[in-house]
């Protein structure tokens, strides 16, 4: 029987400490690949990135509508949603008291400006993209704060809903109930909303029209 020759069995040697090396090193790449941070092209929140658009406040003009920028202007060629660059925006789901409607409408209106106003949010469409008047209608995030809750949340506004945009329906409903539970703002016991703004904007709407 020949004998193998030295560097052949050095070759065999190398060879089979390579292979060892490499297959030893695949368990530890699957656990890093499966453990890495979600990159910006993943869902946050719940939230598709695709779905979101970032805009800079201007203006609060009241309770529950904003004026926004586009923050990138390109946006607007892809995005059959936006008619311009700046946009009046009704937050959807969300009725806040009337400006003249005691001191509920005011207070709302401060409540808004002091969370979003001057900063950058990102808007979420539902399925109709526009109301009567023109604006458009979103959920308004606030990194991951849905804003429209928060109103609900702490007594500021009420549930409004107006089919087909009702996918966080029952999201607000359960953090108006939170706020009638513990009687925060509106639903307190010591000034609460004498009427709703729904039924407020209808008498004096045809108030002003007997007028």
């Amino acid at each position: 029987m020949k004998k193998i020759p030295p560097r052949f069995k050095l070759m065999f040697t190398i060879v089979s400490l390579l292979s060892f090396a490499l297959v030893s090193q695949v368990p530890q790449f699957q656990k890093r690949s499966d453990s890495r941070s979600p990159s910006a092209d993943e869902s946050i929140d719940g939230r598709s990135p695709e779905n979101l658009i970032s805009v800079k406040v201007l203006k609060v003009s009241d309770g529950d509508t904003l004026t926004v920028e586009l923050l990138r202007p390109e946006v607007k060629q892809n995005n059959s949603k936006f008619y311009s660059n700046k946009e009046r925006v009704r937050l959807i789901g969300v009725d806040a008291p009337e400006k003249s409607q005691a001191v509920w409408g005011l207070k709302a209106k401060e409540y808004l400006k002091g969370k979003v106003n001057g900063k950058v949010v990102q808007l979420e469409a539902d399925v109709r993209a526009r109301d009567q008047y023109g604006r458009m209608l979103a959920y308004v995030y606030l990194d991951k704060e849905l804003v429209n809750e928060s109103l609900i949340r702490d007594g500021l506004a009420m549930v409004y809903t107006m089919p087909p945009n009702v996918s966080k329906v029952e999201r607000l409903t359960k953090a108006q109930d939170v706020a009638k539970k513990n009687k925060l703002g509106i639903w307190g016991n010591e000034s609460p909303l004498a009427e709703i703004p729904s039924e407020y904007r209808r008498k004096h709407r045809n108030k002003s029209q007997r007028e």
